[in-house]
């Protein structure tokens, strides 16, 4: 579904198709597949009016009759749901290896914002994007740096506090 919530349906199809592969190879492998499933994806997107003519045409008979958007639990989900795994794989191989990153992450990320609010305003702008949007190039790149800020980020909060506060999300 592309209506409201459609991504949690896409973020459990995403979920069960990183785990089944990453168990068949490595998660990196699999970030890369998703990586390159993303960037295909994105041509039924927000690069709609760049799209190429087999894959229009693969798009407009196949594919949009059934699922319509691309924006879901096999083009967009699976990547950033490797990415998580990386992380978390990371950081318990590695833990103090982003010590001390925060500032650039933040600063990485803010610029690739930008990045992506310049690219969603180009393909406005140059009428590519039709009327679909979510799917950019540069939301990868940001996603990765804000989540890697935000996993070094100390708030100094008590472990008490965090706990509160950790409650209150899950309700």
């Amino acid at each position: 579904s592309y209506y409201h919530l459609w991504y949690l349906p896409a973020l459990a199809f995403g979920a069960l198709l990183v785990s089944v592969l990453s168990r068949r190879m490595k998660v990196e492998t699999v970030f890369v597949l998703f990586l390159g499933v993303y960037l295909v994806g994105i041509f039924n997107e927000a690069y709609t009016g760049l799209c190429p003519p087999g894959l229009s045409d693969f798009y407009e008979r196949i594919y949009n009759p059934i699922f319509e958007r691309t924006r879901n639990g096999f083009f967009f989900a699976p990547i950033f749901v490797a990415m998580g795994y990386l992380f978390a794989r990371f950081d318990a191989e590695k833990r103090s290896a982003f010590k001390g990153t925060v500032r650039r992450d933040l600063l990485l990320d803010v610029f690739f914002t930008v990045l992506t609010c310049i690219e969603a305003l180009l393909l406005e702008y140059n009428g590519i994007t039709n009327d679909r949007y979510g799917m950019y190039i540069f939301v990868v790149p940001a996603t990765f740096f804000c989540f890697a800020a935000a996993k070094e980020l100390e708030l100094g909060w008590s472990e008490k506090k965090a706990y509160a506060i950790r409650k209150l999300s899950t309700a």
